[in-house]
């Protein structure tokens, strides 16, 4: 599991990014979309990142209610750059109740650490839009 200091030092960086530049700016991109299922279900509202170690760029998504996610570099550049990357999927649940909040996971844990989560996906060079992530509840 990530520390949270190493945590923090990924969603600064994501925030960073997201707020470079126009969506010209930086490294060349492809468009990059799949979908994500847990048991053969899509996923509504999960949390999508692609992280490529050798590069600083991350891509990420949030799935649609069809499961479906498209990969961004940033808010105004889609895609991802291509390269092989580690991903993780997350999603968090709030529940209210008795005045208080509480916020649970609503994938299973693993799928939350890139380096754990057993997922490795390659972007090509070219557009790809048949990603298929599965995930198992056990």
């Amino acid at each position: 599991m990530l520390s949270r200091k190493s945590y923090t030092l990924l969603l600064l960086a994501m925030v960073t990014l997201t707020g470079c530049g126009s969506g010209d700016n930086g490294p060349k991109t492809v468009p990059a979309s799949g979908v994500v299922l847990l048991d053969g279900t899509p996923i509504d509202g999960a949390q999508v990142v692609f992280i490529n170690e050798a590069s600083q760029f991350p891509s990420y998504a949030q799935t649609d209610s069809k499961g479906i996610f498209s990969l961004q570099l940033s808010d105004e550049k889609k895609g991802a750059v291509p390269g092989t990357y580690k991903v993780q999927v997350s999603k968090t649940i709030m529940e209210e109740g008795k005045g208080e909040v509480n916020l649970k996971h609503g994938l299973p844990k693993k799928y939350g650490n890139f380096l754990q989560s057993g997922i490795e996906i390659t972007i090509p060079e070219k557009a790809i839009s048949d990603i298929k992530i599965e995930l198992k509840s056990k």
